[in-house]
C-alpha cells in the first residue's frame, strides 16, 4: 500500500485528498446546522438555483413557490449532486491508496474503500441530525439513499472512464506490436 508521505508527492492526489477532506467536513458541519439555520441555508439555495433555471430557459417556472418543487430541488443539488462530486476525489484518493498492489485488486480494493467511506459518510452525516445533537432535525432514510446514489453513479462513470482508457491503452500497445 502507499504510504500517506508516498501520496503527497503526486500533485493531482493531494489536491484531491484535501478536496474529500474539505467537502466530507463540510457535509458534517452542514449536518449538525439546527433545524431553522438548515432550513434557510437550503431554502436559499435551492431559491437561487430555481432562479437560474428560469433565467437559463426563459421561462417562470410555476411551480416555484410550491414546497415540493424547493425540496426537489434542494434534495437533488444538496444531497445527490454534493455526494457525486464527493466520489470523484474520493474515488482518486482511494485508487492511489492502493497503488502498489496488482492493477486488477488496486481497481478493486479501490473502489470497495470509495463506495464504503462514502456510504458511511451518508449514513453518519444523517445520524448526525439526529435529536441528540441537532434540534429541530431528524435523520432521513431517503437522504441517505439519495446521497448513496449519488456517490454511486460517480463511481460507476469513473470505472467506465477507467475500462475506455484501459482498453485504449491495450489497444496502441497491440497496434505498437504489431
Amino acid at each position: 500500500m502507499l504510504t500517506v508521505k508516498d501520496l503527497f508527492k503526486r500533485k493531482g492526489t493531494l489536491i484531491c485528498l484535501l478536496a474529500y477532506i474539505l467537502l466530507t467536513a463540510f457535509i458534517f458541519y452542514s449536518s449538525l446546522k439546527s433545524g431553522n439555520a438548515s432550513s434557510r441555508q437550503s431554502g436559499t439555495v435551492a431559491t437561487l438555483i430555481s432562479n437560474a433555471i428560469e433565467f437559463l430557459t426563459f421561462d417562470t417556472v410555476v411551480l416555484k413557490e410550491q414546497q415540493w418543487y424547493l425540496t426537489c430541488v434542494r434534495k437533488v443539488i444538496g444531497h445527490f449532486s454534493l455526494f457525486f462530486t464527493l466520489a470523484i476525489f474520493a474515488f482518486v484518493v482511494y485508487y492511489r491508496l492502493a497503488e502498489k498492489l496488482k492493477p486488477s485488486k488496486k481497481l478493486s480494493l479501490g473502489t470497495a474503500l470509495s463506495i464504503t467511506a462514502g456510504i458511511l459518510t451518508a449514513g453518519i452525516s444523517e445520524l448526525l441530525q439526529s435529536e441528540i445533537f441537532v434540534e429541530g432535525r431528524a435523520p432521513e432514510f431517503s437522504d441517505v439513499l439519495l446521497d448513496s446514489l449519488g456517490y454511486l453513479l460517480a463511481t460507476l462513470i469513473l470505472l467506465f472512464i477507467y475500462h475506455i482508457r484501459k482498453r485504449k491503452k491495450e489497444k496502441i500497445r497491440n497496434d505498437n506490436v504489431d
